[in-house]
């Protein structure tokens, strides 16, 4: 049986496998790519409240895929902070059919990823609880882990106590 090379579902934490497949292969499975040269340096926000710096010449790749925008900075991959009057100025090769900016409004918080590991969250906090401790290996992680029995998001084995007890206090009053 012939393997199949098609890009699926992408992770976008290993810049090595996202590169392998040409932009027109990427965009056969609905992810768009634009290139982008900055001429000045420039401050880019991104989706957790920091902000990565750019030099003059230095060119930023944005993936499109759905929804969710993602960009490479020095090898580096990102969730940038883009409001939807922005996304056809930096996908400026593709029509307003290809970026179907409806779907933007309809983003939901589920499609939170670690960029280490791309475990899912339903939450910024638990995304950012969980960075501080993700090394980049889900299967280490989950050896190391319970689940919430109130929200059943996993968590490190020693913050999954306190976890619990704010989950309740949200959830339970």
């Amino acid at each position: 049986m012939e393997k199949d090379n098609s890009p699926g579902i992408i992770d976008f934490s290993n810049l090595a496998s996202l590169k392998k497949f040409t932009r027109d292969e990427l965009k056969s499975h609905g992810i768009l790519v634009q290139s982008k040269t900055y001429k000045k340096p420039k401050t880019l926000p991104l989706e957790n409240g920091d902000t990565i710096s750019t030099t003059s010449g230095q060119i930023v790749n944005f993936y499109k895929q759905g929804p969710i925008i993602y960009m490479e900075v020095s090898g580096t991959i990102y969730r940038p902070k883009v409001e939807v009057e922005h996304i056809s100025g930096i996908f400026k090769d593709f029509s307003t059919k290809d970026l179907n900016l409806e779907e933007f409004s309809q983003l939901n918080t589920h499609d939170l990823k670690c960029p280490l590991c791309t475990r899912g969250f339903t939450n910024e906090q638990s995304l950012i609880d969980h960075c501080e401790d993700c090394n980049g290996s889900e299967q280490a992680e989950k050896q190391n882990s319970k689940q919430c029995p109130i929200c059943l998001e996993t968590f490190a084995a020693e913050k999954i106590q306190d976890h619990a007890e704010r989950c309740a206090e949200q959830n339970f009053g």
